[in-house]
């Protein structure tokens, strides 16, 4: 109990990039971070949530998951304010729930998203934003890119259809992307190079973009990222 109400709000803190003498403090948050997981192990409050109830066998093609796969991969979460790391992940992303596999009996738990500061796997990192404090509509989102003046936001979405063609009913689902640029507390859809020139409404990026000419449709995430880096650097 004593490690648990030591760790509360300080794990977060600890995962963040450090420097200098900060650096050190940071590093016994996350040691502290590490004995708490190990203590706590599979009786960790991470497997405390609703049981996940698998309904992709009833789903033709594409998975609900953001892998396009039932597997879990390693990663890690902020939950209630405590990381976790090494922990089997999964993101279910027509429900918008993140998934947690249980190490020893393999069972499958749903993690409140509002205890969730954000979760990482596979390279990519999420964070859960609500529309009354972003403008956006309410869920988890890739942190594209995190800036000081700006924010590049990506949600994939997953639309369910029917389809009658065989006489039977079966289901699918339709995969996209979307993006945003998250400046000065608006947030912009992306779609196009015209609405990212008219998101930063800057001279300067805009004669970036214009002579670095990127191909926004074979690497939208990569393009959104290098002129938002440009534009920190203004």
């Amino acid at each position: 109990m004593m490690l648990s109400l030591l760790l509360g709000g300080a794990a977060y803190a600890g995962a963040q990039v450090a420097t200098g003498g900060n650096a050190i403090e940071n590093q016994k948050v996350l040691a502290l971070a590490d004995l708490y997981q190990s203590y706590m192990g599979v009786e960790a409050p991470l497997f405390n949530g609703p049981i996940y109830i698998d309904y992709a066998h009833t789903i033709s093609g594409n998975l609900p998951f953001w892998n396009g796969s039932r597997d879990f991969i390693k990663g890690s979460v902020v939950y209630n304010d405590i990381l976790y790391k090494e922990v089997l992940i999964n993101y279910d992303v027509y429900k918008d729930k993140l998934l947690i596999q249980h190490p020893v009996n393999y069972k499958i738990f749903e993690i409140p998203p509002q205890e969730i500061t954000y979760f990482e796997f596979s390279g990519r990192k999420f964070v859960p934003l609500t529309a009354s404090e972003e403008k956006l509509r309410t869920g988890f989102y890739e942190l594209v890119f995190a800036g000081h003046k700006s924010v590049i936001y990506g949600k994939q979405v997953k639309e369910l259809s029917q389809d009658l063609s065989e006489n039977t009913t079966r289901y699918h689902f339709k995969n996209s992307t979307v993006y945003y640029v998250y400046k000065e507390g608006r947030p912009f859809k992306i779609t196009n190079v015209k609405s990212l020139v008219q998101a930063y409404k800057n001279d300067q990026v805009r004669d970036f973009i214009k002579s670095n000419k990127p191909d926004i449709k074979s690497d939208f995430p990569g393009t959104l990222k290098s002129v938002a880096t440009y534009y920190e650097k203004l």
